[in-house]
């Protein structure tokens, strides 16, 4: 789960550096305009949402898994 947010968010700031870069750098020095951002939050919460869940989904099995391995029993080599 942890993951998932991590890597949302980092993507999130990614996509929003890179758009940035392409809207105020690269499109006024190499094609001589530019455009208004426009950020449509519901699709983009939503995409959020839907990896999030995608995460916790992923994460159950293991967990599950993990869960009735008594402790005593781990090791370097079962990890």
């Amino acid at each position: 789960m942890a993951a998932g947010l991590l890597g949302t968010a980092l993507g999130s700031a990614g996509g929003v550096l890179l758009a940035l870069v392409l809207i105020y750098v690269i499109n006024p020095a190499y094609f001589g305009w530019t455009i208004q951002p426009h950020w449509p939050w519901p699709a983009l919460l939503q995409q959020a949402g839907l990896i999030m869940f995608a995460a916790l989904a992923a994460s159950i099995y293991p967990a599950l898994r993990g869960s009735r391995v008594p402790a005593q029993e781990l090791n370097r080599e079962d990890l």
